[in-house]
């Protein structure tokens, strides 16, 4: 992951239930409108050439880095060297009373913030908040996400990190 970036890391796999687009073209939106460099690192056991179809412009710009499949130890040491944590669900009825998943506890015990694309009405919205581990932005809504990445982005650039979690209370 590299350092002398703004980088979100991704582990996992994407599907109409776990959308990546939307975080990555979010990621390109902001990074041409401010000049900055906003970087994805992607743990997954999909394909590159998947990801290169899924986000042709992100990749040939240096905007993603595919890390293909990592151990699970591998991957979990990966989570504190980036900024954020992204998890992105798909907008519906099942997301919104989704159970939390293991890799959301993982991303909470991991003292890195969360970035959870979604709403702010779900399940794993609502833990988020109770934790004080992150942040939510709808899914649905490119202004609001490049607009959080870009204030995000700002508040690194000055402070080289965002906030150090302290989970105070746990559901």
């Amino acid at each position: 992951i590299p350092p002398q970036n703004f980088t979100i890391y991704y582990s996992g796999s994407f599907s109409s239930m776990t959308p990546l687009q939307p975080l990555l073209r979010a990621v390109s939106g902001v990074n041409k409108k401010h000049k900055i460099s906003i970087v994805v690192s992607i743990a997954t056991n999909l394909s590159l050439k998947k990801i290169k179809n899924v986000y042709p412009e992100g990749y040939h710009n240096g905007y993603v880095k595919f890390l293909g499949f990592l151990p699970h130890k591998e991957n979990i040491l990966n989570f504190s060297k980036a900024n954020l944590l992204a998890i992105s669900l798909a907008n519906n009825k099942l997301t919104a009373d989704f159970v939390y998943s293991g890799k959301l506890l993982e991303y909470i015990n991991a003292d890195t913030p969360i970035l959870l694309l979604n709403n702010s009405t779900s399940a794993a919205a609502k833990l988020i908040e109770k934790t004080h581990s992150g942040f939510c932005v709808n899914i649905d809504s490119q202004k609001d996400i490049q607009d959080l990445l870009f204030k995000l982005y700002s508040q690194w650039k000055k402070e080289k990190k965002l906030f150090q979690i302290q989970i105070t209370k746990f559901p």
